[in-house]
């Protein structure tokens, strides 16, 4: 497994994923096609690859986020929250990461195929959008996005829904694919939202949120964007 300790710095973060002690995909060399193999016999599977990765970068997110006793969540001895919500999950690959520091995890996914592995899989998933939430209100102690508030049709009800499903003092846990250098995202393809970082996080605040933190993460040729956000209490 990959050492978490080892992604501290830029210069070696996420430059390759382990599994079962074996390099198989250098992130900053020549990217290999689906299904090649490699000269230990190991076939490349970029969707798993893209998996693992995503799941030590959530770890390496929630280590932000505090306990109810201001300990790290993922501690074992955390107090953990009951809920968390992961919007646009897939079939619910980063549900065991999450779940480390809650009780359960639930998502929302807008392809009903994905919705249909991840239920094979035991996950708690919802057919829906991220613009019409189908769960209730105050329901979630966190909800998080990742690569997916800039697919968002209606970017503006979106976070009004993720503050209504929102416990009150709950938190936020958002990543963008965004640059340092402050330019907005481009409107195209799959992307419909053309904000900034600073955008992006004035329309959490807009909507009853308090900023808690920002940092971005290397991804191969680019920044991700990060910000985590707190639910005002009286709401």
């Amino acid at each position: 497994m990959i050492n978490i300790s080892e992604i501290e710095s830029r210069e070696v973060d996420e430059r390759s994923i382990h599994k079962d002690d074996k390099i198989i995909l250098n992130y900053t060399g020549s990217f290999h096609s689906f299904g090649d193999i490699l000269e230990d016999g190991t076939i490349i599977d970029h969707g798993r690859l893209w998996e693992y990765l995503t799941r030590y970068r959530m770890m390496m997110k929630l280590a932000n986020i505090p306990d109810v006793d201001g300990n790290c969540v993922l501690r074992k001895d955390s107090v953990k929250y009951d809920r968390a919500l992961e919007l646009g999950c897939d079939w619910g690959h980063c549900f065991e990461a999450i779940g480390a520091g809650f009780k359960e995890v639930f998502g929302v996914e807008v392809m009903q195929s994905s919705v249909d592995l991840g239920i094979t899989y035991g996950r708690n998933i919802k057919h829906g959008l991220i613009e019409d939430i189908p769960y209730e209100d105050d329901y979630f102690d966190m909800v998080i996005s990742n690569h997916v508030l800039e697919h968002s049709t209606d970017i503006e009800k979106t976070v009004k829904e993720i503050e209504r499903v929102t416990k009150p003092g709950g938190w936020g846990l958002h990543t963008l694919p965004l640059d340092l250098d402050g330019s907005k995202l481009t409107v195209g393809g799959f992307h419909q939202v053309g904000l900034s970082d600073t955008e992006f996080v004035e329309l959490f605040i807009n909507n009853g949120f308090n900023l808690i933190n920002t940092f971005w993460f290397w991804n191969h040729d680019k920044e991700d964007f990060t910000f985590i956000v707190r639910k005002d209490e009286d709401e």
